[in-house]
């Protein structure tokens, strides 16, 4: 989440005293939100613009790794197959839906 404005100095040329609000408020969530400014004057003039608002995740995930494993070689092999479950790992902002690993679980290790 992340709060900001998006004006950009806004002013009245006559000078009147104006008034800004920005809709949705924010705080803004990770990736895209359309942003709406209105400036008001002390006469009820207005103007509006938009922008959008990117917020982008830039904390890594973080992830638990598995306990070393040791496994004898499979019969007649020199290595074995080895079977393990993945590792679990979390984000502050979004789901991990992807774990991979490289060798994968089920592979043959020499």
């Amino acid at each position: 989440m992340a709060q900001v404005s998006i004006d950009n100095g806004s002013f009245d040329p006559d000078g009147d005293e104006i008034g800004i609000t920005q809709f949705p408020p924010g705080p803004y969530p990770v990736g895209v939100t359309l942003v709406h400014l209105n400036v008001i004057d002390t006469r009820g003039l207005t103007a509006t613009c938009m922008a959008s608002v990117t917020v982008l995740d830039v904390t890594p995930p973080t992830v638990l790794c598995l306990a070393d494993i040791t496994h004898n070689s499979d019969l007649n092999q020199c290595g074995a197959v080895v079977t393990f479950p993945l590792p679990s790992a979390s984000d502050l902002c979004s789901p991990v839906t992807n774990i991979t690993c490289t060798p994968a679980s089920g592979s043959f290790f020499p």
